[in-house]
């Protein structure tokens, strides 16, 4: 009964036709494992916090159908990730898959220059771009970026700054 009821749950999810954003405009603080089935922006002057530990759960959803999954974590204030090295922060998949373009990732914007984000004990699967800093400071430290089609980090922006110890990007 609980496999009818997971696959009933997943089928619904991804015969959704509607996209919306979920916007994060004050501060906020992941604690518990969090399914993403629409993008996340956190707002200028927010900062999203997750917990160690905390999974979360990408969905597939391709509205232009381009074959890259719609769902983003979008930066406009600051992220702070605080996974540690026996109790990770993991970003993958809704179901287990190859496809390297599961969804397009997290991406650092403008607006957050003056912070700097920090990425720490994380692991980012299966997106087409683990992490885009554009004119952003990130810090990233045991971060694994794994199985991405385009690149796992891209930095653009004169002001872009990445500070990578002990990860690895493949």
């Amino acid at each position: 009964m609980d496999k009818i009821f997971k696959c009933l749950t997943a089928f619904l999810l991804f015969t959704q036709t509607s996209y919306t954003q979920v916007v994060i405009s004050s501060n906020t603080i992941w604690t518990s494992n969090q399914t993403l089935t629409s993008s996340v922006v956190v707002n200028p002057g927010a900062t999203l916090t997750i917990f160690p530990g905390v999974v979360v759960n990408v969905l597939f959803l391709d509205n232009n159908n381009d074959g890259v999954g719609d769902v983003k974590l979008s930066i406009n204030g600051r992220l702070r990730v605080l996974g540690e090295s026996c109790n990770r922060v993991v970003f993958k998949p809704f179901v287990a898959t190859t496809n390297k373009r599961y969804w397009s990732g997290i991406e650092f914007n403008a607006a957050n220059a003056a912070d700097t984000n920090s990425i720490r004990n994380c692991d980012i699967n299966n997106a087409n771009i683990g992490i885009k800093s554009t004119n952003s400071l990130v810090s990233l430290y045991g971060t694994k970026v794994s199985n991405c089609k385009v690149s796992g980090v891209q930095a653009w922006g004169s002001s872009s700054r990445l500070l990578v110890t002990n990860s690895s990007i493949y």
